[in-house]
């Protein structure tokens, strides 16, 4: 499967290397990219090991504050379910 935000990459001993690709943003968390990470983690079967990395200077700088400033705008049950998807 093809995505936006990361790269995913299985070598043939069942290693995993998930690669953020969200360089503007300092590889920072919103819900596109934690999508991504969970459809990511479901397609790798058998996995033995899991390699984590950011492209560019920044690994991950935690959560983007324009997405959390937008889950701000949203009723208790919308962000219940965008915070469900993060845990």
């Amino acid at each position: 499967m093809k995505f936006g935000s990361l790269e995913l990459n299985l070598d043939v001993k069942n290693i995993g290397r998930l690669n953020l690709m969200r360089l503007h943003a300092h590889n920072a968390l919103n819900m596109e990219l934690i999508r991504e990470m969970r459809q990511a983690l479901r397609e790798m079967d058998g996995l033995r090991a899991l390699v984590l990395t950011g492209e560019g200077k920044t690994f991950c700088a935690g959560g983007d504050l324009k997405w959390m400033e937008e889950m701000t705008k949203q009723d208790v049950t919308g962000r219940m379910k965008d915070a469900e998807e993060l845990a």
